[in-house]
């Protein structure tokens, strides 16, 4: 099940390794709000992004985290959680929950696309599954060198900071996007 509006690249990959894709629609009557209820019971993989792209709605971490149950892998996309000051939705420390396996990138914040880094966050045994998958020299050394400098102490703060800022400016933008005659936002 891949849970939509989502970044298109998950269901296309699915997809290309010929596996069925159900889709849930959240809805902008519902303010894309995540109904845990509504993805099916017998699913065996969920994908939701959280803060989603497009809408950029972020879902409590309690309504990702009901998504998740023993025989289910649940991969939340992280790729934007770092432009929320302090990350309070993350499932990024949850070790509580079953099958869960957080994507992050560091594309977005560092403006790295170029260089395809990103990190996935799960249980031993599922990152032994990932790994056995991952084909050989996946990550360049540059790739990697960008990697350890985004994750210095001083990087992270830089981080938080412009997260900050992000927020500020997002309110200011929400404010006056609200004062336009016809747009409507969630």
């Amino acid at each position: 099940v891949v849970v939509h509006p989502q970044f298109t690249e998950p269901e296309a990959a699915l997809r290309a390794a010929d596996h069925p894709v159900e889709r849930v629609f959240l809805t902008p009557e519902e303010g894309f709000a995540l109904a845990p209820e509504r993805v099916p019971e017998d699913a065996d993989l969920v994908v939701v992004g959280n803060p989603t792209n497009p809408t950029s709605v972020l879902h409590p971490a309690g309504a990702v985290a009901a998504l998740a149950r023993p025989g289910r892998v649940l991969v939340v996309d992280e790729a934007f959680a770092d432009t929320i000051p302090g990350e309070p939705e993350s499932l990024a420390g949850r070790a509580d929950l079953p099958g869960v396996i957080v994507l992050r990138s560091l594309t977005k914040t560092w403006g790295l696309a170029g260089l395809r880094v990103g990190y996935a966050l799960a249980g031993p045994d599922l990152i032994r599954e990932l790994a056995h998958a991952q084909p050989l020299w996946a990550v360049s050394t540059p790739a990697l060198v960008a990697a350890e400098a985004c994750s210095t102490p001083a990087a992270l703060a830089e981080v938080e900071r412009d997260a900050h800022a992000l927020a500020a400016e997002r309110a200011y933008l929400v404010e006056r996007l609200h004062a336009v005659p016809g747009v409507h936002l969630p």
